[in-house]
């Protein structure tokens, strides 16, 4: 009976945490109204964490196709906007990412939200580079503030 109890028990939570399932969708329908690039990236980090997080929780290491189709169609609108984003030296441009990840990272709900805001930072990071600039060409303030939120979102 105790073990008929815990089971169904198990369940219900199950169904309560899946009723609605994790998706980007809901996410794609409001990059219109991002104007400014701060903006931009911490939504799309906020945005990882979360649906990461509960796409973790409900569907465990099976991620179904729908899913997957809504994160991949997340992450091009990322891709193709982040390239508009790219100006001036991509030293600034990756500071603020940084600085917005780790914003996000700080108020994170679960691991697996954070480690996927990670590789979407590591995404993200390596599409501002421009090739010809080095780490070294800003000015030393620029490049301390950079380091500084490279090192927040380590921790």
């Amino acid at each position: 009976m105790k073990k008929t109890f815990l089971l169904i028990a198990f369940c219900c939570v199950l169904c309560i945490c899946c009723s609605e399932r994790p998706s980007y969708d809901d996410a794609i329908e409001e990059f219109e109204d991002i104007e400014s690039y701060e903006d931009f990236a911490r939504f799309v980090f906020a945005t990882e964490g979360r649906v990461a997080g509960a796409a973790a929780r409900c569907y465990g290491e099976e991620l179904p196709a729908e899913f997957i189709a809504s994160r991949d169609s997340f992450y091009s609108i990322v891709d193709e906007r982040i390239v508009g984003y790219k100006r001036g030296h991509f030293v600034e441009q990756r500071t603020v990412l940084y600085e917005q990840a780790a914003a996000v990272i700080a108020a994170a709900e679960n691991a697996e939200g954070v480690a996927a805001i990670k590789q979407l930072l590591k995404r993200c990071s390596a599409a501002l580079y421009i090739d010809g600039q080095r780490v070294c060409d800003p000015p030393k303030s620029v490049r301390e503030r950079y380091e500084q939120a490279k090192r927040k979102c380590e921790k």
